[in-house]
């Protein structure tokens, strides 16, 4: 799994893109005072983009979102004693946020690259999240989670899903993005036609 391979913090980063959804610029804008770990929940109200901080793209931007025990045992064990709540969790030694660019080049790109698979971004990796698992919730609801700000997006999100389903491929799977985008490519116009989709 590409997770494995990544070094802290890196690890722990790319595990939550891809578990809460967030964008990069949202997760690396996350401070503790954000994070409720004994009602599970994580509130988005900034992003941060090359160093510069501001509110999240859309209205929708700015939410709160059930998180997971996964997702809550990564931030516990992230977690500083005792915990400033103005304090970035993903922060270098100054307390700046990391630059998603040098994340994205040092270490993504080359552990990816390693386990033989390209194009592996942030945007890939948000839009891999499990979000579509989310039982009972409606597609608009589904948007409201990750802050999309048109049904279109998380549309097309759940198809990839759907076709992952069908073809058995899990994240722990071996060449997940390979295997997966194949699927994808084969099998995803077909499950937009079909009734079944719509009535997920």
């Amino acid at each position: 799994m590409l997770a494995d391979a990544l070094r802290e913090p890196v690890r722990s980063f790319t595990l939550l893109l891809v578990l809460t959804g967030l964008r990069v610029g949202e997760l690396l804008a996350l401070r503790w005072g954000s994070v409720d770990l004994k009602a599970r929940l994580l509130r988005v109200v900034e992003t941060v983009y090359d160093g510069h901080f501001d509110k999240p793209k859309t209205k929708r931007g700015m939410r709160t979102i059930p998180i997971g025990s996964e997702t809550a045992e990564i931030l516990t064990v992230l977690r500083p004693a005792p915990v400033d709540a103005r304090s970035l969790i993903f922060a270098k030694s100054d307390q700046t946020p990391l630059d998603r660019w040098n994340l994205l080049r040092m270490h993504l790109k080359p552990t990816a690259k390693k386990l033989g698979l390209s194009g592996v971004t942030w945007h890939l990796l948000r839009h891999s999240t499990r979000r579509c698992l989310i039982s009972g919730n409606s597609l608009i609801g589904r948007c409201s989670l990750v802050g999309a700000f048109s049904t279109e997006i998380t549309i097309s999100s759940i198809v990839a899903w759907l076709c992952l389903r069908r073809c058995q491929v899990t994240p722990e799977s071996p060449n997940f993005f390979a295997v997966g985008f194949r699927c994808c490519a084969r099998d995803s116009i077909g499950l937009m036609a079909s009734d079944r989709f719509w009535r997920i």
